[in-house]
């Protein structure tokens, strides 16, 4: 019987997920919340503290599959990004190796690099150590996601456009958004599940929107979804880093500082391979009043 370990599955993306995995296969669900999932069948729920890896067992709980969702996104301390992102990571795949994994599927980030501050650079040092390990693995690059209980940039942002005429704009304001709804990102990880894992096999996938935009254009989008008529503020870098290192030092994570690293970070849109593969089509952002 396939047991797939899967971390991050009680947030909303990983419920999404989990609700579209057929109950026949048998799912090791980590997270920090106690509550077991629905009413699913064939479900191990532990609790797990993804700050503290002793906690992981040598044999992985016996699963011979893993879908590594859990990381850390909004933090002002670095050290979280490297202990969440980096080093649980790495002991996973260390453990998978042990254990003849025959799949690891690792949910990395469109913002992924070594220069897009502590987030990208985290993320960035677990897939290069994935790419160099033994096992089968997959990588799957999403851009911002947004959709019903989703807490994204892309959805503070459209809160702002909602209730605010005036928008701040960081720099000039040409940084590409590609915003990816959750359905089409639960989807795919779901089929990607499903399906014979020799066609994902150390491939790695970007998955976003069909079509990036500015900022700007994109705050417009929003506007329109509202009727509202916005006025764009243009605040310089270092200003933005100035005001937002503020807000981090008295623990605020409405915006953090190395989102501005990541914001202008070069990033691909290209989805050819994930739609050559599994038939990737996703919705327009402009489509979708979800707030």
């Amino acid at each position: 019987m396939r047991r797939i370990l899967i971390t991050g599955g009680k947030g909303t993306i990983g419920k999404a997920v989990l609700s579209k995995i057929p109950q026949d296969i048998s799912v090791i669900l980590l997270s920090r919340n106690s509550k077991p999932f629905g009413e699913r069948k064939n479900c191990k729920h532990v609790i797990f503290d993804p700050l503290s890896h002793d906690s992981i067992p040598d044999d992985l709980w016996n699963a011979n599959e893993v879908l590594h969702m859990a990381g850390a996104t909004s933090e002002t301390k670095p050290d979280l990004y490297y202990t969440v992102n980096t080093d649980l990571t790495k002991k996973l795949i260390r453990l998978s190796e042990i254990n003849n994994v025959t799949r690891f599927i690792y949910i990395s980030s469109q913002a992924v690099g070594r220069y897009g501050g502590h987030y990208s650079n985290s993320k960035f040092q677990a897939e290069k150590f994935l790419l160099n390990s033994k096992l089968n693995w997959t990588i799957l690059r999403p851009s911002e996601v947004y959709g019903e209980g989703i807490v994204s940039m892309v959805s503070k942002v459209c809160n702002l456009v909602k209730v605010s005429p005036l928008i701040p704009v960081i720099g000039n304001g040409a940084s590409n958004l590609n915003p990816l709804h959750i359905d089409d990102l639960s989807d795919f990880i779901a089929n990607l599940l499903i399906c014979n894992s020799s066609i994902s096999s150390k491939k790695l996938y970007t998955l976003c929107g069909p079509n990036p935009m500015s900022f700007i254009n994109f705050c417009k989008i929003s506007a329109n979804l509202y009727n509202k008529n916005i006025i764009f503020i243009r605040i310089p870098v270092y200003l933005c880093r100035l005001f937002i290192n503020l807000l981090s030092f008295f623990g605020s994570k409405i915006i953090v500082p190395d989102q501005i690293d990541r914001l202008f970070i070069h990033k691909s849109h290209d989805i050819r391979l994930a739609y050559m593969d599994y038939s990737f089509k996703p919705r327009q952002f402009k489509n979708n009043k979800f707030l």
